[in-house]
């Protein structure tokens, strides 16, 4: 029952009672209408015109046959300082946000802010089994304490691009362990696992999914052919030192040739030009090339192709390229699969970028539970 209303000190304070003139004991479920003594209690709740409310109930001790016991009401936890909906506009707030902000913002100290944000995401993620319905699977780390090595795993579901687990290392027995555990079902029902280079996960997908299509993400590799060219580049520099021409053009030389500008296309042409810049041409060249090749060659067609291309890497002694052409040949049975599925990690770049912003905003964490709580529930649905 509302008895007033009252704003002052730029919040507004609700006054009520229940008019219920009985109540039912919790625990013997018996009813009395007797009442032993009254207390008010003050219970914060979402806020109105950007202004705190307050509910100031009057509450009621009543006396039973077995003893006593206070009412209670259905918008809030039993001897709980905020409603349910007040905590869970907490609990959504902090998404996003960091918590010592939030906890700015709504006038109330850090550790309550933290407590009711933890709270919520256990019981959000309570039996949460999302990988259990993956059936493309995509993996990556991210360092956890930059300059520690310590590595986090982060688990993408290529279909939905959710964060379907964050693992707490990405030790390849933990997580030949881990996957296992999630049951041979589960293990069978994945049918494209996309990861990058490193052998540990490569080995492990081969032991632990027996019906999956490898692939080694296209974006890794690009970035071993990235550096091929930079290392064209860097030789020239030091063989050519007082060369302006060759300063301030590593990005022009890493970036897709029709997103270039009109001044760096010149300019990369200028360079072009001369003669003794032939091997820095050629090796740019086959860069985009190979980028057209993965661009816009059919499956059919993919393997004749990057052939041809890595025969003429030989052929035109491209050799800042040779440690890359090797990888390809070393790697190809999990490379050509890409034309086919035209899968790549690229979702889990995307997501380790939000996880870094994530890590950041905390200024870092101390707890892996937490931090796994607060990456799945940012990335859940």
């Amino acid at each position: 029952m509302l008895l007033k209303v009252e704003e002052k000190d730029n919040t507004f304070h609700i006054y009520g009672c229940s008019k219920l003139s009985e109540s039912i004991c919790p625990k013997t479920m018996e009813k009395t209408s007797q009442v032993y003594q009254k207390r008010e209690r003050i219970i914060r709740d979402l806020p109105i015109l950007g202004k705190a409310v307050y509910i100031h109930l009057t509450t009621r001790q009543f006396k039973t046959s077995s003893g006593y016991f206070w009412e209670q009401f259905s918008f809030s936890r039993k001897r709980g300082r905020f409603t349910y909906r007040y905590e869970e506009y907490i609990f959504e707030s902090c998404k996003g946000a960091d918590i010592s902000y939030v906890a700015k913002q709504q006038g109330l100290n850090h550790d309550t802010v933290s407590g009711i944000f933890h709270a919520y995401s256990k019981k959000k993620l309570k039996d949460r089994k999302a990988i259990l319905s993956v059936t493309r699977l995509g993996i990556d780390e991210i360092a956890l304490k930059k300059g520690h090595k310590e590595y986090v795993c982060v688990l993408v579901d290529l279909d939905t691009h959710e964060v379907v687990e964050l693992l707490p290392q990405r030790d390849k027995a933990y997580l030949i362990g881990y996957f296992k555990g999630l049951g041979a079902s589960f293990c069978s029902q994945v049918k494209i696992f996309c990861s990058d280079m490193w052998q540990g996960y490569l080995s492990l997908a081969e032991e632990v999914f027996p019906q999956a299509t490898i692939i080694i993400d296209r974006f890794h590799l690009m970035n071993y052919l990235q550096k091929g060219v930079e290392n064209a580049r860097r030789s020239l520099r030091n063989k050519f030192k007082e060369a302006d021409e060759l300063k301030g053009i590593r990005w022009t030389l890493l970036k897709k040739a029709e997103h270039l500008k009109r001044d760096e296309k010149e300019h990369l042409e200028s360079i072009f030009k001369q003669p003794k810049y032939k091997l820095l041409k050629e090796t740019y060249e086959a860069k985009e090339e190979l980028r057209h090749i993965f661009d816009h060659i059919p499956f059919q067609k993919a393997g004749e192709i990057l052939e041809e291309w890595v025969k003429k890497v030989k052929e035109k002694k491209l050799r800042h390229l040779f440690s890359f052409s090797k990888k390809i040949q070393n790697y190809w049975k999990k490379i050509i699969p890409y034309f086919q599925h035209r899968l790549t990690t690229s979702p889990v770049e995307g997501i380790n970028n939000k996880i870094k912003a994530i890590k950041r905003r905390a200024f870092g964490y101390l707890n892996f539970d937490n931090f796994r709580r607060r990456v799945l529930i940012e990335f859940l649905e």
